[in-house]
């Protein structure tokens, strides 16, 4: 089977209908920034469990609650990446900077999916994408009208090995089949848009590459006067120097609308992103990667 046979499984689905589907099962979240309790694997009942591919299988206690609380614990960890972003531009690490920025895209990707029901654990050992919003299969391929569902079913489906490029690929699956999300945030266009096979590359030669290191020249000396702005591009280019950083910056303002928006509905989630230690223009002063996300965000 492909991947994007695979990632079929990921349908359409409504932003209102998702929010209100979460507001019962919010009353087992933490009072307090808490990783998940115990997490989809950890979670007996899931662990347990035998799952059929692609078939529906009704709820297993606490599969929505513990995607829930991942969403929320990952939201918090790609804000932390991206501080140490801001923290490592302000040292004049420009590139370990942007490489980090790969990890706060990365995790804020995956925070996406999560908040609208596509997580990926292992079961049993083995990789698995669930949604947790499968569409009813009369309305599969209704993209017209908002879908009114009791999502008490969820969907899986196994993968032989989960590639971060698979990541990206289901990500835009989601936005592209997300309704009523993201009014007029051009960052989901440039995601639709992006190659998803093109994403990891620049940050493999990093880890990968042994006599790779960017144009950037903070291998043996301190950049503290570069200008970020030459870093920051319209769209996102693989190819380009920064494309690590506009993918990180990008990927913050799909990730904030979406759970900022939940928050404006409900006090309770609200309370559970307050306190995310996004980095703010007086971390790095008048230059670096938090003003550069200052200017990106206000383009």
């Amino acid at each position: 089977m492909t991947i994007e046979r695979m990632l079929s499984v990921v349908g359409m689905r409504h932003w209102d209908e998702v929010k209100r589907s979460w507001m019962g099962h919010m009353a087992g979240l933490a009072t307090s920034v808490a990783p998940p309790d115990p997490g989809l694997e950890r979670l007996s009942p899931l662990q347990e469990s035998v799952l059929i591919d692609r078939r529906p299988t009704p709820d297993i206690d606490g599969v929505r609650s513990n995607t829930l609380a991942e969403a929320i614990y990952l939201y918090h960890k790609a804000a932390h990446a991206q501080l140490a972003v801001a923290r490592l531009s302000t040292a004049g690490m420009t590139a370990w900077a942007m490489f980090n920025a790969y990890h706060s895209a990365f995790l804020n990707a995956k925070a996406v999916m999560a908040l609208l029901g596509v997580v990926f654990p292992k079961v049993q050992g083995k990789d698995w994408i669930i949604d947790v919003f499968p569409v009813p299969d009369k309305r599969r391929n209704n993209r017209k009208f908002k879908m009114k569902a009791d999502y008490s079913n969820f969907v899986a489906v196994s993968i032989p090995k989960l590639d971060q490029r698979y990541v990206w690929q289901a990500l835009k699956r989601c936005c592209a089949n997300t309704m009523g999300a993201w009014p007029n945030t051009p960052a989901v266009a440039l995601i639709k848009d992006i190659d998803w096979e093109r994403v990891t590359p620049p940050r493999n030669k990093f880890l990968y590459n042994p006599p790779y290191w960017p144009a950037i020249d903070d291998l043996s000396h301190d950049v503290v006067d570069l200008e970020w702005d030459d870093l920051i591009q319209a769209g996102l280019d693989p190819e380009s120097t920064g494309f690590l950083l506009s993918l990180s910056l990008d990927m913050f303002e799909i990730a904030r609308w979406l759970f900022e928006d939940f928050g404006s509905d409900s006090n309770l989630f609200a309370a559970q992103i307050r306190g995310v230690r996004w980095p703010s223009g007086d971390i790095a002063g008048e230059w670096g990667a938090s003003v550069a996300y200052q200017r990106r965000a206000a383009a």
